[in-house]
């Protein structure tokens, strides 16, 4: 026998639920921000340095809305007082 498991069910269900299940489906995906220690600090300031210094690409996975993304290419230059991401919006 075979389920189609929430397909089989959607037609019965009302507008208000729809939007709850597909907030709760996307809430499933959220991903708590994770907290950097002053270990990682420096392990984070010595990968980046090295990659400046040496001209290598450098993959870098960052938190932004609830989400982790990833950034990949080379590093010109670091402005410590900009805490944001460009693509920030």
């Amino acid at each position: 026998m075979n389920d189609r498991g929430r397909i089989k069910w959607s037609p019965f269900l009302i507008p208000e639920h729809k939007k709850r299940l597909a907030q709760m489906y996307e809430e499933e995906d959220d991903v708590k921000q994770p907290e950097i220690d002053e270990q990682m600090l420096d392990t984070l300031q010595a990968t980046i340095s090295s990659a400046i210094a040496n001209r290598k690409e450098i993959t870098i996975t960052y938190y932004q809305d609830k989400r982790n993304k990833t950034a990949c290419g080379l590093i010109r230059n670091v402005d410590p007082y900009r805490l944001l991401p460009p693509d920030y919006n």
